[in-house]
């Protein structure tokens, strides 16, 4: 037993926690494991001191203890293909993203998620992960990601969806002007054959103009 006298909550909580993990590391079985990150977690849901203490060495403690168990059901999850330990891999990432403490630690959670969501064929959620770990990368950068990702996926208001989005950060490229108007007009080509086959004949006229007018700037 640890000796929890003359100890602020968070040192208690870290103990608790680096207990938990050798104890997850020495067993194999996942109840084991669970039963291990639980002790963190009801340790602070029982300890006043933990449960109203805001500090970032909680949220940390938290941060990890959940992220551990959200690796432990994905796991379980692609290796049985168990529906249920999917869930409640999803919902122990949830809560890791309640307590992280900076961008980095959140897109660290949001590419577990988005992978988790793949291997489960939820493209609904996976693709609503993509967009947001888009959204924090280097502006510079989004143009690209957003296309590969229209590439990506077969759905046509997906692919429009990305593809537009593409669209409005391909002036944000630290490139050539010529590659830049490549780009755009490779993007509105895209474009014009999905607006074609919607029939949306609004969006393939603006689209097309477009198109057009950054034909001219190569001439």
């Amino acid at each position: 037993m640890f000796n929890l006298l003359n100890k602020t909550p968070e040192k208690n909580l870290l103990q608790f926690y680096n207990q938990a993990l050798n104890e997850a590391e020495k067993n194999v079985d996942i109840r084991q494991k669970l039963t291990a990150f639980n002790k963190v977690i009801n340790f602070c849901a029982k300890d006043l001191g933990c449960l109203n203490d805001n500090s970032r060495k909680r949220d940390m403690v938290l941060y990890w203890t959940y992220n551990n168990i959200g690796d432990i059901f994905m796991t379980e999850s692609i290796k049985n293909n168990d529906l249920n330990a999917y869930f409640d891999a999803e919902e122990n990432y949830h809560k890791a993203l309640n307590f992280s403490r900076n961008s980095e630690e959140k897109i660290a959670v949001q590419e577990k998620l988005a992978a988790l969501y793949l291997q489960q064929d939820d493209l609904s959620n996976y693709y609503a992960v993509k967009d947001s770990l888009i959204e924090v990368m280097p502006i510079g950068e989004r143009r690209e990601a957003f296309e590969k990702l229209a590439d990506e996926t077969q759905d046509y208001n997906r692919k429009i969806y990305f593809l537009e989005k593409s669209l409005n950060f391909v002036n944000y490229e630290k490139i050539s002007a010529r590659v830049r108007c490549e780009s755009t007009i490779r993007l509105c080509e895209k474009l014009r054959d999905l607006y074609a086959d919607k029939k949306d004949y609004a969006n393939l006229a603006r689209i097309e103009e477009l198109r057009t007018n950054t034909s001219y700037l190569l001439h």
